[in-house]
C-alpha cells in the first residue's frame, strides 16, 4: 500500500486506484483485510502534516475501513441490482455513526454514493 499516493483523494477513487491495481479475492473475510490495509494506508497518508484541512474528519483507520467496506457492497450491490439497488438514503444513513468523531456530513456520503453509481469503483 505504501506505493500509492493516497494524500487528499477522494475516498472512492483512492478505492479504486488500489484495488484495481490488484486481483481482488473472492472471499470476504479476504477482502475485509485488503480493506483493513487500505484504510490504516489512507489514514497514514492523510494525517500528516497538512493534510487534514483537506480531509479534516476523516482522523483514524476505523471509519475509513467501515466507509471503504461499505463502498465496495454499493458498488457490487449497483453493478448486480441497478433498478432494485440500496437508494441514495439508505446508503447515507447506513454510514452515518460510524465516526467516533462526530457524525460525517451527509453531502459526504452523498457525493459518495452518486460516484459510485455513475461510475464503476472496482
Amino acid at each position: 500500500m505504501s506505493n500509492f499516493t493516497l494524500r487528499g483523494m477522494f475516498l472512492p477513487n483512492a478505492i479504486s486506484l488500489v484495488f484495481n491495481s490488484m486481483t481482488l479475492p473472492g472471499e470476504a473475510q479476504k477482502i475485509d483485510r485488503v480493506c483493513e490495509f487500505f484504510a490504516q494506508a489512507y489514514a497514514k497518508s492523510n494525517n500528516s502534516a497538512g493534510a487534514q484541512d483537506l480531509i479534516p474528519f476523516l482522523k483514524c483507520s476505523e471509519p475509513i475501513y467501515v466507509i471503504s467496506y461499505s463502498i465496495i457492497m454499493l458498488n457490487t450491490d449497483y453493478q448486480v441490482n441497478k433498478q432494485n439497488g440500496m437508494k441514495s438514503d439508505e446508503f447515507i444513513m447506513n454510514n452515518m455513526a460510524v465516526n467516533d468523531f462526530g457524525d460525517f456530513p451527509k453531502e459526504f456520503f452523498a457525493n459518495i454514493y452518486w460516484h459510485v453509481v455513475n461510475s464503476r469503483v472496482i
